[in-house]
């Protein structure tokens, strides 16, 4: 887990409404005006100093009709609806959210019918376990279940909540692929609901389910810290001695780590990202909120490497490349999760979402979600990626979004130093006017000819790219993925 620290700073305390500015008072005098009042007297300000206009200011405020009050908190308090306060009335307002999710071809299975096991994860509006379940006339499986929990002051929040995710999920894993292609979206398989009377304080409680497809890997960003792509340089100080030469080092306190991921592996994942923005478009899905932590790796291929040469497949009476496996990097197909901030473009828009480390400049600053933002989300995602970075650095320090924006150059330069055309693909994809990023389909293409683009380097170990001719040797685990 990540800590975000926070820089507190000194404000001026601001003057009390409704009181006249006095002179500074010793705490002798406030203590004997106390003893002539025998009152509480207020922090600071003896009783004596205060006048009738300062007590009819006082009772407006009391009363309100003097509060002043901005559009949106007269707009959200407008919006507002009490929670229920039976259990006949929260389920009439559940039953009503999945009649309008089973009319969308939506399965709704019974909760009853759900075997829960372990907590696998947890997120800003719900838990993810482990469950097995039987979905129609299907034998039971294995599945992941996102529970949303609506009670309290936030009921119709999540309420709202659970069937946006739930609509959008199930759009975006079931419209996009239509022609049976592999997919990279984490499909939504079915809704459920149960409702219980929780404690006095917490009201009624109802559980909102919605199934996903189980998927079995980890996250892009356990895949980036995990120690095998990382090694020492300096540890504590010290010299270990490893001569490795990389261009993505990374400094923390004492320590120097460089960062290893191979190539091919770094040109597989940004391509899987390019498949799945594009699976993304032809839904016509808005993702909102793309990032490492919202992509997971699910493994493809046999885990455990071979000791073994490769067997050679035979195609057309000539030896053809071996199929690649987990070893050599290629083994995994990303799925992206958590539509919990996606929409469709046109519910999308004034709509500030995101992790603000992968926000578009145009979505932080004027909600103005698009294929266009989540293509510079994806696009940090992959200089990440490359480099092996997280920005989390500058939002720790208080540098906020131009401190990240810092951060992403200085990486993007070091992608520059090692390979100048990757780091021009990457460039366009976070440019600062939306109209100047690629589309999907064309970043893919782009991606696509880095396979072909080995990298090698001279005596003083600068790092060059060279382009292959027709007679050239592709690079090793650079086939067809």
């Amino acid at each position: 887990m990540l800590s975000l620290g926070i820089r507190l700073q000194k404000l001026p305390l601001p003057g009390l409404p409704g009181r006249a500015k006095v002179d500074k008072v010793t705490f002798a005098e406030q203590g004997a005006a106390r003893r002539r009042s025998k009152e509480e007297p207020t922090a600071f300000v003896p009783w004596e100093s205060r006048d009738a206009t300062d007590d009819e200011e006082d009772e407006e405020d009391e009363d309100g009709s003097d509060v002043e009050c901005s559009d949106e908190d007269e707009e959200d308090a407008a919006d507002w609806q009490p929670p229920p306060e039976t259990i006949e009335e929260a389920s009439e307002l559940a039953e009503a959210v999945l009649e309008r999710l089973v009319a969308q071809n939506i399965p709704r299975v019974t909760h009853q019918g759900i075997k829960f096991g372990k907590e696998i994860g947890e997120g800003a509006f719900g838990t993810v376990k482990l469950a097995s379940v039987a979905i129609g006339s299907a034998t039971r499986k294995q599945v992941a279940v996102k529970t949303v929990v609506a009670t309290g002051k936030t009921f119709h929040e999540r309420l709202q909540q659970f069937e946006t995710e739930a609509e959008v999920g199930w759009t975006a894993s079931h419209a996009g692929n239509q022609d049976g292609k592999i997919s990279r979206v984490c499909a939504t398989l079915g809704i459920a609901v149960d409702i219980t009377e929780g404690t006095k304080r917490q009201g009624i409680r109802v559980n909102m389910h919605i199934l996903m497809e189980r998927v079995d890997g980890r996250d892009m960003h356990e895949e980036i810290q995990d120690d095998r792509n990382w090694s020492y340089l300096r540890r504590d100080g010290e010299d270990t001695g490893s001569r490795l030469r990389t261009n993505f080092v990374v400094h923390r306190d004492n320590d120097t780590l460089a960062y290893h991921l191979p190539r091919s592996v770094k040109v597989h994942y940004a391509m899987e990202m390019a498949r799945m923005l594009a699976e993304l478009q032809r839904a016509n899905i808005l993702h909102c909120d793309l990032k490492p932590a919202n992509i997971l790796l699910e493994k493809t291929f046999n885990d455990k490497p071979s000791r073994s040469k490769p067997t050679m497949r035979i195609k057309g009476g000539k030896k053809a490349r071996p199929t690649p496996t987990v070893a050599s990097g290629l083994g995994h197909r990303l799925k992206v999760i958590d539509f919990g901030e996606g929409n469709p473009p046109e519910k999308a828009i004034g709509f500030v979402a995101g992790t603000p480390a992968y926000q578009a400049p145009e979505v932080a600053e004027d909600g103005e979600c698009s294929f266009k933002s989540d293509m510079y989300s994806a696009g940090v995602s992959m200089i990440e990626v490359w480099t092996g970075q997280v920005w989390f650095g500058a939002e720790t320090r208080g540098e906020g979004q131009e401190g990240t924006e810092m951060e992403i150059e200085n990486a993007l330069k070091k992608i520059a130093k090692a390979e100048p055309h990757v780091a021009s693909i990457l460039r366009r994809t976070i440019a600062a006017d939306p109209a100047k990023r690629p589309s999907a389909r064309k970043l893919l293409n782009q991606l696509r000819a880095l396979r072909f683009r080995p990298v090698v380097q001279d005596a003083s170990g600068t790092t060059l790219a060279r382009r292959t001719n027709a007679n050239a040797r592709r690079v090793p685990g650079a086939g067809r993925v």
